[in-house]
C-alpha cells in the first residue's frame, strides 16, 4: 500500500509539472499580443531561463572580441589587464538597468545615456557595423542557446519581442540599418561573422583576460578543465578567431548532453521558478539619482558602498550622452536637464 501511495504521488507531481510548465508560455502569447515586449524580454531572464540566458550573454559579448576590429580597440584601452573585475561589473549593471527596470524607466534610459557616453568617446574609431553586430548577439546568442539547451526553445513571440526591444535599444543607441525581426538580426550576425570573424593576436589579449576573471573563482587546478569543457561550447569559427584547440568528440558528447540532460530533467521533474525567485540583479526600487545596493559581486566587491548609474563605466562621473527618438532626433530628457552642464562628449549630470 505504501508503494502504491508514493507512485500515486509522483505521478500526480509530474502531472503537476507538466500543467504549470508551459503557463508562462502562454502568458508570454498574451503579452505579446498586448505589445509588451518588454515584459517578455524581462521574465524570460529572470524566472523562464535565467541560468542559460546569462551564460548565453557573457559568450554572446565574448563573441564580439573574436572581431579584430571590436578587439583592437579594446585592447587599445587596456582596461580589460587592469580593470577586468570593474568592467564586468559596471557592463553587466548597465545592461540589467536597461533590461530590468526598462528602456523607457529612468534609470534604464540614464544607463542608455551612460552607455551612449561612454561609446560616444571613441567616435569614429567604433563602426556602426561593429555597434549592429554586437546588438545583434543579444538578439541572436540568447534564442540559440535556450533552443539547444533549456526544456523547451523559444516560442515565436520570444523571439520577435527580444528582436523589437533591441531594435528599439538600438535606435537609443543611435545605430543604423537595423533588421526587421529576429530573422533579420540573425541573418545580418552570421553573414557578418563569415565576413569579419578572423584569428588576430588582439583578440587573445581580450580573451586572455577575459578568462583569467571569469576562472578566477575556481582553484587554479580546475581552470585547465574549465577551460577545455568551454571550448566545447563554442562553434569551430569562433575556437579558430581566438586561437583554441577543437576539443575531443567525447569531451564534447559530455558536456553537451550534460546541458541537455539539464534541460529534459528541468522539463519533466521540475516545477516553474516563482517570481519570489527572480534573478534580477538591480533592485526594483530607487530613483536614476539614487544610490542603489548592488544585488550581486560575482568576482569583486567593485560596488559593495552601491552605486549610481550616471558613475558606471571607465568615464567621469556623471557624463552621458543624448538618445536619439525613433525618428532619430536627439532628446534630452526634462528629468535631468535642467540642472546640468554641457561637457564635451555628453552632458554633466548633478549626481
Amino acid at each position: 500500500m505504501g508503494r502504491l501511495w508514493m507512485a500515486g504521488a509522483v505521478g500526480l507531481y509530474l502531472v503537476v509539472c507538466r500543467a504549470l510548465r508551459y503557463r508562462r508560455r502562454d502568458q508570454f502569447r498574451r503579452l505579446y499580443a498586448q505589445g509588451k515586449q518588454q515584459d517578455i524580454v524581462r521574465m524570460d531572464h529572470e524566472i523562464e531561463f535565467p541560468w542559460i540566458w546569462n551564460q548565453s550573454q557573457e559568450f554572446a559579448l565574448f563573441r564580439t572580441y573574436a572581431i579584430p576590429s571590436i578587439s583592437r580597440l579594446l585592447a587599445r584601452t587596456r582596461k580589460f589587464s587592469t580593470k577586468a573585475g570593474k568592467r564586468y561589473d559596471d557592463t553587466t549593471l548597465l545592461l540589467s538597468e536597461i533590461t530590468e527596470q526598462g528602456h523607457d524607466s529612468a534609470r534604464g534610459e540614464l544607463a542608455l545615456r551612460r552607455l551612449n557616453a561612454i561609446h560616444g568617446q571613441f567616435g569614429s574609431q567604433i563602426s556602426n557595423a561593429d555597434l549592429l553586430y554586437t546588438l545583434s548577439v543579444f538578439v541572436v546568442e540568447p534564442v540559440r542557446w535556450v533552443d539547444r539547451f533549456e526544456w523547451r526553445p523559444c516560442d515565436e513571440c520570444e523571439r520577435q519581442a527580444l528582436a523589437t526591444w533591441w531594435t528599439d535599444v538600438g535606435g537609443m543607441m543611435g545605430i543604423k540599418d537595423i533588421p526587421r525581426g529576429w530573422e533579420g538580426f540573425a541573418a545580418f550576425h552570421d553573414e557578418y561573422e563569415e565576413s569579419h570573424m578572423r584569428f588576430s593576436p588582439d583578440n587573445v589579449v581580450i580573451a586572455d583576460a577575459t578568462n583569467a576573471l571569469l576562472l578566477s573563482p575556481f582553484p587554479s587546478v580546475l581552470h585547465s578543465t574549465i577551460m577545455r569543457c568551454t571550448h566545447c561550447l563554442m562553434d569551430p569559427r569562433l575556437r579558430a578567431a581566438m586561437g583554441y584547440p577543437d576539443p575531443p568528440w567525447l569531451l564534447q558528447s559530455v558536456v553537451v548532453g550534460v546541458l541537455r540532460l539539464r534541460g529534459l530533467l528541468i522539463r519533466y521533474l521540475s516545477l516553474p521558478r516563482p517570481d519570489l525567485l527572480s534573478t534580477h540583479r538591480t533592485p526594483r526600487e530607487g530613483g536614476a539619482h539614487d544610490r542603489l545596493q548592488c544585488r550581486f559581486h560575482r568576482f569583486e566587491k567593485t560596488y559593495k558602498d552601491g552605486y549610481k548609474v550616471a558613475e558606471l563605466g571607465d568615464i567621469p562621473p556623471g557624463r552621458v550622452a543624448p538618445v536619439p527618438d525613433r525618428s532619430g532626433v536627439v532628446t534630452a530628457a526634462p528629468w535631468y536637464v535642467p540642472e546640468s552642464d554641457v561637457m564635451t562628449g555628453g552632458f554633466m549630470v548633478r549626481t
